[in-house]
């Protein structure tokens, strides 16, 4: 049985440039070369990490969920929002460090923008309590685990 996949993996090395690679991973070896795995602790180099974006014209409420995007757009706000707390527990929570972008480009008339008690400014920023008209309202959040809160360390309001 050893010689047959010997053979195999001879013909698979011709056909996958990584086979190598693959077959250390098969085998329970430590991940080596271009193969990045789940389980281990691994450097990526000149990879790029697409951001997952909710992008709607205009809501009442934002919900950020790190599970499900990390940018949260608002093209054309026309109404005043909220921004709520998350609700995902487990795997869904947020971790130390996790960062959410949310940008709001206001229509005409400004809007009022509140927060639920998960949002706070210790970084030495106020919360912003209202958009600029015809504007456009960028917000990152850090999650930071020893308060429980996602404090705001950007803003730039134009």
């Amino acid at each position: 049985m050893g010689n047959k996949i010997v053979l195999y993996l001879s013909e698979l090395r011709k056909l996958i440039p990584y086979a190598d690679d693959l077959v250390s991973l098969v085998s329970g070896g430590a991940p080596v070369g271009e193969i990045a795995t789940l389980a281990d602790a691994q450097t990526l180099t000149n990879k790029r990490i697409d951001p997952r974006v909710d992008s709607q014209a205009s809501t009442s409420t934002i919900t950020p969920e790190i599970s499900a995007f990390d940018m949260y757009v608002r093209t054309l706000q026309a109404t005043n929002i909220l921004i709520k707390n998350h609700v995902g527990t487990g795997g869904d929570a947020p971790n130390n460090g996790n960062k959410q972008l949310i940008v709001i480009t206001g229509d005409a008339t400004p809007r009022s923008i509140t927060y639920e008690s998960n949002y706070v400014g210790y970084s030495g920023l106020l919360l912003p309590s209202v958009t600029v008209a015809s504007s456009c309202t960028k917000l990152l959040f850090m999650w930071r685990s020893s308060i429980s809160k996602y404090d705001l360390i950007g803003l730039n309001q134009q």
